[in-house]
């Protein structure tokens, strides 16, 4: 329809042309109106063929009938369209259908990123009018699907958390986050914003949890304390975790330590802000149980175990409390010249000699004595062990000085008490139900005679005359036993302990269940010649009075409940608390040697406080023992034996505990250092006499026979000593000259100086496979020797002490303690303090703050605060433990 009514156009424009054409009006005039309907190019023309007309009218007339009129472009449209972002291109064009030999070119009609798009198509052919149409492209931002940002909880560990998208995210849209990281517990609202030039931005959200976590590992046991005094607490044990803080509390108050006697449930809260809360709960027990504790009176004073320090010697000389020692004396005796006592100690006790002028000195070692009495002239003790077997016995050690005689074996019968009374011993034989018996003090390895049908105890003597208490298994009773004619009176029906006479009475502590109940716990008196008891002090409320003894005028004894020491005036009735407001004084001399060795994952030591008794610690329970009550220089474990080096000024002995037994055998009267144990050989170097240069590099069996000298040339140094190879590496130290590293061939015999040895100043090292570490004593280094060639490792460095554990290195200098790993080469500063005698348990070194100064091999000078230490090395934590 539309082509026809087109057609009808065409033939009624041509019609009205023509007329125009015919007509005698203007043709300029003809011209312009059919151009004028050709569009506004048409009117152009139109007016610039009317300014023609000026020229010549002929030429424009006959230019108008050659030029035909310009069609218009109808019937295309160029329409809006819009599409969605997909990475593809997309385009507009127009519809419909271009009449012959018209064109249409396009302008920014093309796009694929989202956005508006203006385009342009232009429709032009010959004999048609150009038309122009204008159209918008518009690509839509596409809306980003497939990706999840989902919650998630976790339990805290330390690490960081996060939480993140999950799927594939179109290309060029990224993420921004917030809030979706952490690592301490709590509730996170994290967000996730996806956004790109093509895409809609997505807005995610999702919860991040990180829960609190459990504490585990740690345990909290109650502990029972016997009363000293001193405050005592309980703690959490296990690794703690960073952030976790421990209160204590006892019945809802904060706790931090108890002193008196009693029982406190303790409440240990563990509590951090990304672990659960833990509550743990535990007894702390003091306690006050009786315990044999030992007083004597001699020289005018009373000697006492201050059992508000650890047991230690006392002394009051009637106005003054001071320590005698830090020996543990029990059993004392005295024979007006000197008192003597057995120096307790865990492995092993020591018979000690003490006088006013002196102090104590070891009159025969590795002897525990439980009973002991002396004439002047000889030492009587007994030994009662339940290991003791053949060791077992009474014996009689001369008092004459010489330290070398051995003891007499008078009987092998065990017993707890014995006197003596003329020339005769009289004891509580522990072989035969501790009946009493009596033998010859001069007897040797005789038998004794037996002199009642029932136990006895608490033996003292008096003029000629015993007094003891006597029990059967109904009763129990204070008799006293004339020694020339044997007769045996009865004095009192109770159960007395701790016997003293005083004057023509005896006390004692009523302990006799029935007349204590009856009569009330406490001191009584009875004559010498029988008769009514009388009460001298009563005690209440659980306490009791124990170790009771006198000076004629006094009585001293112990009271349960606070430890203290009291004295009694028998005239005027008065009670002195001789240890009020007493507190132990730390003692800070130090002298000795400072050694260190684990075994059973314990770590023995020698004390520097102590005299340089040998002591144990371990790590798990934080107990602390006194091992050997004598003074130790070194301490070696091989096969079943605990080897050790006694020493008394400069005389030394070399001796083998069997870890089983407990029983010590002295194996050499010689100092050795530096043992090494290879099969049924140790190797040694053996010290001579002070200041002589005469240490010698030897071997000996196990148990010491058979010592032969290895190297006998030059002075060894008790430093350094290592097996490699078949061959001892030791240093030599001429009374003139340099300290050299030198080898001795164990196969070949022979010792050797060549250029391996005599380049090598030193005084000290350490080996590892065929690698000795050593110190440059002449340049201040520390230097690594193998296969002949050196190498500084550590220059400027002055080492005093040097150790080897695994691959480190480990040396001490004035002021520092420092490591040096043999595989990475690190070098590191453990402390800064100067240290001795390192050692170390699962991971963890333990050593003594103390720089030891040697002149002659022997210790003259300790300085340092002498505590024991022990450092994690893998938290590269310090902790001090306790005094050495």
């Amino acid at each position: 329809m539309k082509k026809h009514l087109a057609i009808l156009f065409v033939l009624f424009f041509s019609f009205i042309v023509f007329l125009t054409a015919c007509s005698p009006e203007s043709e300029s005039e003809s011209v312009s109106e059919s151009k004028s309907i050709s569009g506004s190019e048409s009117v152009s023309e139109s007016e610039s063929v009317s300014e023609s007309e000026s020229v010549s009218e002929s030429e424009s007339a006959s230019e108008s009938e050659s030029v035909p009129p310009l069609k218009q472009i109808t019937g295309i449209t160029f329409t809006n369209k819009t599409y969605t972002y997909d990475g593809t291109e997309k385009t507009i064009s127009i519809s419909g259908t271009l009449p012959s030999g018209v064109n249409v070119s396009y302008t920014n009609n093309k796009g694929t990123n989202a956005g508006i798009y203006t385009a342009k198509a232009t429709l032009s052919g010959e004999g048609y009018e150009t038309l122009q149409l204008t159209a918008t492209l518009t690509v839509e931002k596409a809306t980003i699907t497939g990706i999840t940002f989902a919650s998630n909880t976790y339990t805290y560990n330390g690490s960081e958390h996060s939480l993140l998208i999950d799927g594939t995210l179109p290309a060029g849209v990224s993420p921004t986050y917030e809030n979706n990281v952490a690592a301490n517990a709590g509730i996170y609202n994290a967000k996730a914003t996806l956004a790109g030039a093509n895409y809609k931005t997505l807005v995610l959200n999702a919860t991040l949890t990180i829960n609190k976590a459990d504490i585990v590992g740690i345990t909290f046991t109650g502990e029972t304390f016997e009363y000293d005094a001193l405050p005592h607490s309980i703690y959490v044990l296990g690794n703690v975790p960073a952030g976790v803080s421990t209160v204590y509390t006892c019945n809802n108050v904060n706790f931090e330590s108890a002193t008196e006697v009693g029982e406190y449930p303790i409440t240990a809260t563990l509590s951090g802000q990304n672990h659960n809360t833990l509550t743990l709960n535990a007894t702390l027990k003091i306690k006050a149980t009786e315990e044999m504790l030992y007083s004597i009176l001699y020289n005018g004073c009373v000697y006492f175990q201050n059992a508000l320090d650890s047991n230690k010697l006392y002394m009051y000389n009637g106005t003054t409390l001071s320590k005698v020692n830090n020996d543990v004396a029990q059993n004392f005796t005295t024979d007006g010249t000197a008192l003597y006592y057995s120096s307790n100690a865990l492995f092993g006790s020591s018979i000690k000699e003490f006088t006013s002028a002196t102090s104590a000195a070891t009159l025969y070692p590795n002897v525990k004595a439980s009973a002991m009495a002396s004439d002047g002239t000889y030492l009587y003790y007994a030994v009662s062990s339940l290991l003791g077997g053949e060791k077992n016995g009474i014996y009689r050690l001369a008092l004459d000085g010489d330290d070398t005689a051995e003891p007499t074996k008078i009987v092998g019968d065990k017993t707890s008490f014995l006197a003596i009374v003329d020339n005769n011993i009289y004891y509580a034989n522990g072989s035969d139900g501790n009946k009493l018996y009596v033998i010859s003090k001069n007897a040797a390895n005789g038998t004794g005679i037996a002199l009642s049908e029932n136990k006895v105890s608490d033996i003292i003597e008096s003029n000629g005359s015993l007094y003891f208490t006597e029990h059967t298994l109904t009763n129990s009773k204070i008799f006293r036993y004339i020694a020339n004619s044997g007769e045996k009176t009865q004095l009192t029906i109770d159960n007395g302990a701790y016997l003293t006479k005083v004057g023509n009475y005896i006390y004692y502590v009523n302990k006799d269940l029935l007349t204590s109940t009856i009569f009330g716990k406490g001191i009584y008196r009875v004559s010498i010649l029988g008769g009514s008891r009388e009460k001298v002090l009563e005690v209440t409320d659980g306490n009791a009075y124990y170790s009771l003894t006198s000076d004629g005028t006094n009585l001293y004894y112990y009271k349960l409940n606070d430890k203290h020491l009291y004295s009694y005036n028998i005239a005027t009735e008065v009670e002195t608390d001789l240890m009020a407001n007493f507190v132990p004084v730390e003692d800070t001399t130090m002298l000795g040697y400072s050694f260190l060795a684990e075994h059973n994952g314990e770590i023995y030591y020698t004390s520097l406080t102590d005299a340089g008794c040998l002591y144990k610690y371990n790590p798990q329970t934080r107990a602390k023992y006194k091992v050997l009550p004598d003074s130790v220089s070194n301490v070696y474990f091989n096969g079943g034996y605990m080897y050790y080096s006694t020493y008394i000024l400069t005389n030394y002995a070399l001796w083998r505990m069997d870890l089983s037994t407990n029983e010590s055998v002295k194996i050499s009267s010689a100092r050795y250092e530096q043992l090494i144990f290879d099969n049924e050989t140790i190797y040694a170097i053996r010290i001579g006499a002070s200041g002589t240069h005469t240490n010698k590099l030897v071997k000996m069996d196990l148990d010491g026979q058979n010592e032969t000298e290895l190297y006998t040339d030059k002075n060894c140094h008790f430093t350094s000593l290592s097996l490699i190879d078949g061959k001892l590496y030791f240093c030599i130290n001429p009374a003139i000259g340099y300290k050299y590293i030198y080898t001795y061939d164990i196969e070949n015999a022979t010792d050797t100086e060549d250029a391996d040895n005599t380049n090598k100043k030193s005084d000290k090292f350490v080996s590892l496979g065929n690698t000795v570490y050593y110190y440059d004593h002449t340049s201040d280094k520390l230097c690594a020797l193998s296969n002949g060639s050196s190498a500084v490792l550590v220059s400027d460095v002055k080492i005093n002490e040097i150790y080897l554990i695994g691959t480190t290195v480990y040396y001490s200098t004035a002021t520092t303690f420092e490591s040096y790993d043999t595989v990475s080469g690190q070098r590191k500063t453990i402390t800064d303090s100067a240290v001795t005698g390192v050692t170390e348990v699962n991971g963890t070194l333990y050593y003594v703050k103390v720089s030891i100064t040697y002149a002659l091999d022997y210790p003259i000078l300790c300085t340092g605060d002498g505590c024991v230490y022990s450092y994690n090395t893998a938290t590269e934590t310090e902790t001090k433990l306790h005094r050495s």
